[in-house]
């Protein structure tokens, strides 16, 4: 009786040491918490978030907004310039949504020094993420300036787990200047939902375009649905592109080379192919190399290199 006693307290003694936490085999990536600028949903929160980013002391560049509903946005009434090493981080997709103002006609983000000059790295190490934009196109001037996201010469840039609803012109757009010294970037999960654009160019309402030798490129994880223009473009640029996933580009689009209009395709010989402007292809490829591509899909509409 005396051994039983000893054993079931050895077992209860087993029983109450502290077991270890335990761990995700699959950990999913969280924004920064908690928000570090006041902000009321809802109201225009410009003046307030590019004071927390022109603050460089900021939580060591991070600028975490609080949630607000689609239905209750963060108001954006000019464009917010980023500097070098600064992130801007919502509280999840879908969870935190800015909105462009009626006649912003202009991005919501764009690097600061983007007027800086040709052919060299204009800012370094931007990352924008854990946010939706309702890019409110049906209220701007359908210019094709008027993108929601513009990165232009910015080495090192990371743009991910982003939802962009209603861009007026293309949603996301990376140019590498032609600075040749580019270490590019990465772009990751997104979903671009609708662009507005303008006319027959396909150029205007692109889902995400990366253009002018932006190179190193990481792009993984892109959704494209109803763009105007091109769902997705790549153009004189380099990188690693997977899983890239277009539906319904040109949407409303009026087809430069339909109707009565006839143009040589490329590869197909004559003067007219210097010339030659497809229709909105899903996804269209152009003038690169060192590219490597694949998961590449789409639906109602073409893939297009030349």
């Amino acid at each position: 009786m005396r051994k039983l006693t000893m054993f079931i307290a050895a077992l209860l003694a087993l029983l109450t040491v502290p077991v270890a936490a335990q761990q995700s085999l699959n950990p999913q990536p969280t924004p920064f918490t908690p928000p570090n600028v006041t902000l009321t949903c809802g109201t225009d929160g410009t003046s307030a978030i590019q004071a927390a980013i022109n603050n460089g002391a900021t939580n060591r560049g991070t600028i975490a907004l609080p949630p607000c509903a689609k239905t209750s946005p963060i108001t954006i009434s000019s464009t917010l310039l980023l500097p070098d090493n600064v992130s801007i981080l919502g509280t999840g997709r879908s969870v935190t949504w800015l909105k462009a103002a009626n006649s912003l006609n202009g991005p919501i983000f764009e690097n600061a020094n983007f007027a800086g000059g040709a052919s060299i790295i204009l800012n370094s190490n931007i990352e924008i993420g854990f946010l939706s934009i309702d890019g409110n196109g049906s209220n701007q001037s359908h210019a094709l300036a008027n993108r929601c996201i513009y990165m232009f010469g910015v080495d090192r840039a990371s743009i991910h787990d982003i939802e962009i609803d209603n861009c007026d012109s293309t949603a996301i757009g990376f140019s590498g200047n032609g600075a040749t010294s580019l270490n590019g970037g990465f772009v990751n999960n997104i979903f671009v939902n609708t662009t507005i654009g303008n006319g027959s160019d396909p150029l205007r309402g692109v889902g995400l375009q990366i253009s002018t030798v932006q190179r190193g490129m990481q792009v993984s994880n892109i959704t494209t649905l109803n763009t105007h223009g091109y769902g997705v473009l790549l153009d004189s640029s380099e990188g690693n592109w997977s899983s890239i996933h277009t539906k319904g580009a040109g949407t409303g689009l009026t087809c430069p080379n339909s109707g009565t209009t006839t143009v040589d395709n490329p590869g197909g010989g004559g003067a007219s192919q210097s010339g030659w402007v497809p229709c909105a292809a899903g996804i269209y490829v152009r003038n690169v190399s060192n590219v490597n591509g694949v998961n590449f899909w789409q639906r109602r509409a073409s893939i297009t290199a030349s």
